[in-house]
């Protein structure tokens, strides 16, 4: 198999994205961040991957292909015989042609509750940005999405060590349950894939009941900065915008109902700085979504962590929003990522923003 297929398999496509070169000794804190891994599954304890034979049924009607049920049964398809499966018990399995370029990553996410059509979209557009823009020679090729916003497909072309490729990916929504199907191929193959790949397509059948156990949002990836000084996990699907304001640099990751989200904002702060004055300026970054002015009774619970950063949670009793923040101070600057859930969706994405903050790190994890 070659070392392509092979590295993408053990790493489910955990790749390097390309950034602008910055100087580590620069002082402009204005640096644009940007996605530097693809999406991996949530750091949980159990181990991640069935690396024993995978459960599948021969298709008894034909020679060149076998019916592979996910277990649990949350999805199947047809594969080509003898093809390799990497399966994780949390949602994916990535199948891969033994000497040759096709790989197929399909993964399925738990958005917690039915989202709509609006949220679906964004989904699709988050995913496409966060996971392929980063890769050499990305080209959006086509896009569709139905009229009624449960399925959709994107192709783009990509270059992967050095070999241009083109990448079909398929998107199925149904209840709380997004399926995703990721289709490679070498560009000079093209059509020969396309053949190959169509009767998974046509066979493919989940069931969104068999996924309301699986993690919210489980797929993530790591965000960080070209200078690293900061990094953190945040869903691949939760949509990415970032500005620059009065010498701060403010990134934004929305959830696909803009239910929730993470801020992450970046100023020069001197060491003498107190508490409340760098608690200001984290407020003002969110006040487009608060009513009151910033007051030093804003500070609900404050708490010093092991890590040596602070832990913030502010007193939004009049809002609708739950606002929690962590913050460091390093090379003169404060770094600050804050979760904010509106109230009523604190169940579903409490555990998201927990696990951001988890794994916030300044500097940046090694």
């Amino acid at each position: 198999m070659k070392q392509k297929i092979i590295y993408l398999s053990i790493m489910l496509l955990c790749i390097g994205w390309v950034t602008s070169c910055q100087s580590k000794t620069t002082k402009d804190p204005l640096s644009t961040s940007k996605p530097t891994t693809s999406p991996l599954l949530r750091k949980i304890p159990t181990q991640p991957y069935v690396t024993e034979v995978p459960v599948y049924a021969t298709d008894q009607t034909s020679q060149t292909s076998d019916e592979f049920i996910y277990p649990g049964g949350a999805f199947q398809l047809s594969v080509p015989e003898g093809w390799n499966l990497e399966i994780s018990e949390y949602g994916s399995v990535f199948i891969s042609e033994p000497g040759g370029e096709g790989a197929i990553y399909i993964t399925v996410t738990n958005t917690g509750y039915p989202i709509g059509p609006n949220a679906f979209d964004q989904f699709l557009d988050a995913r496409e940005i966060n996971f392929f823009t980063g890769f050499p020679g990305y080209e959006e090729i086509h896009r569709e999405i139905n009229d009624d916003h449960d399925y959709g497909y994107a192709e783009k072309k990509v270059i992967f060590n050095e070999i241009p490729e083109v990448v079909d990916t398929f998107y199925f929504v149904e209840d709380q349950a997004v399926f995703v199907i990721d289709f490679w191929m070498e560009s000079e193959k093209e059509q020969v894939y396309k053949a190959m790949y169509q009767p998974m397509i046509d066979s493919f059948q989940r069931d969104s009941a068999l996924v309301k156990d699986f993690i919210i949002y489980n797929f993530i990836y790591e965000f960080r900065d070209s200078t690293d000084e900061f990094s953190f996990e945040v869903p691949i699907s939760w949509l990415y915008q970032t500005v620059t304001k009065d010498g701060s640099v403010i990134d934004y990751f929305y959830a696909p109902d803009n239910q929730a989200y993470f801020q992450h904002i970046i100023f020069y702060a001197d060491t003498d700085s107190d508490q409340n004055t760098i608690a200001e300026k984290i407020y003002l970054a969110n006040k487009s979504i608060f009513a009151g002015d910033f007051g030093e009774n804003l500070i609900a619970n404050e708490q010093t962590l092991e890590t040596g950063g602070k832990y913030l949670k502010w007193d939004t009793t009049d809002e609708n929003w739950q606002f929690e923040t962590v913050y460091y101070f390093y090379n003169g600057k404060v770094f600050a990522l804050s979760g904010l859930i509106q109230k009523d969706f604190l169940e579903i994405y409490q555990t998201t923003i927990d696990y951001g903050f988890d794994w916030y790190a300044v500097p940046a994890a090694q």
